[in-house]
Order: structure tokens, then sequence, then C-alpha cells
């Protein structure tokens, strides 16, 4: 009987897509047809020493960009805002958690008892990491004309990024190409929109 394989991190680093600075030095990589394209946080792991292992750890929680929603009627208005990993200044807590709890300590502890250990969990991390919601989805008749304008600083994308703490060197871009649509139907706007409303991008301002 052939069993089941675990995820493989190479798989997954294609899903990944290619680290925004190369390719804003590349643009005539990118393809010219209509697509969808993915704007994703995938953090490194810099420095594998035990304090550098953790302290890439700890800063996720500054860097992974919280979700926000304005929730009103005619009388009151609501700011509902989520952190996936709780707040960054939390000294309590790691990624969210108790930081005396069980789960927690048993973590550091396989961190401090080898390198060996941190580099198999760094890859087991780079798999959680795929689960992230994307930071920004768009859409496009051109991708390559397009991306350009957001290299070229001709939208907010790269600023609202920068603003939210995290560095141009841990986003990645991947595109999904639309094969379907022709000139005189295109669907390219429903896909984008209902790839945000599954996966929430925390800086796609509206949907469609």
């Amino acid at each position: 009987m052939k069993r089941i394989r675990p995820l493989c991190l190479n798989d997954l680093r294609k899903l990944r897509g290619d680290r925004l600075k190369p390719l804003m030095r590349a643009k005539d990589r990118i393809p010219s047809c209509p697509g969808i394209y993915i704007w994703r946080f995938w953090p490194s792991f810099p420095d594998m020493s035990e304090e550098g292992f953790v302290e890439s750890l700890m800063s996720w929680a500054a860097k992974i960009p919280s979700f926000s929603d304005l929730v009103s009627n005619s009388r009151v208005q609501v700011q509902i805002v989520r952190t996936p990993l709780g707040s960054p200044f939390d000294s309590e807590s790691f990624l969210g958690l108790n930081f005396k709890s069980t789960k927690v300590q048993n973590f550091l502890e396989v961190i401090r008892e080898s390198s060996e250990k941190r580099g198999e969990l760094k890859d087991i991390l780079e798999c959680m990491i795929a689960s992230f919601p994307p930071l920004y989805i768009g859409k496009a008749d051109n991708l390559k004309n397009r991306l350009s304008d957001h290299f070229n600083r001709k939208t907010p994308v790269l600023s609202r990024i920068e603003s939210s703490n995290v560095s141009l060197n841990d986003i990645y871009i991947s595109f999904i190409a639309d094969t379907v649509s022709d000139p005189e139907i295109s669907i390219t706007t429903m896909i984008e929109e209902i790839l945000q409303r599954i996966t929430n991008p925390p800086l796609t301002k509206r949907y469609g």
C-alpha cells in the first residue's frame, strides 16, 4: 500500500512565487497575460543560533499585519482589529500563547537542544508560513504592466507593506493566469474577488 507523504517544502515554495526585490529588477520575467497576482509575507531565518531563531519568531507578531474591519450603524462605529499572534509588545506571551505554558516551554526546549533540531524545525515552520493569509491580492489585464505600476510606486501597495513593519526582503509574488477570459467576456475580477473573500488579505482595502 502506498504511504501518504507529508507536505513537501519544495512544492510549497512554488506557491510562494518569486522574491519581490529581484523581480523588481527583472520585470521582463513577468508574463503579459491577464490574471491574479498574490503578494505573500514569507519570513526567513537569517540567524540560526538559539537566540537568533527565537528573535526571528518573536518578530512575527510585529510583522504580520492585523486584520481590521469597521462595523457601524446609524449611532455607533466600532473598529475591530484581530492580531493573529497577539500583541508584539506583550512580554508574557510567545506567538500569542502564554509564555509559561507547557506547549511553549517544550517548543523552546527543542530550539535550545541543537542546531540540527532548529534546522528541522525551520522546515516545519516554513510549511506553516505557507498557510499565512496573503498580504495583498490584485487583478490585471496585463500582469507585467500592473506589477510594474506597483514596483514604480504608482499605487500605495509598497507603502502599505513598509508601514506595516514588513521588510520587502520577506515579500514574494506569485500569480494565477486567467486562461478563460477573452476580449468580449472577462472573469478576472470575479476570480480576484472570490480569492479575496476566501483569504481576507489584510492590505486589500476593498474587494473586487
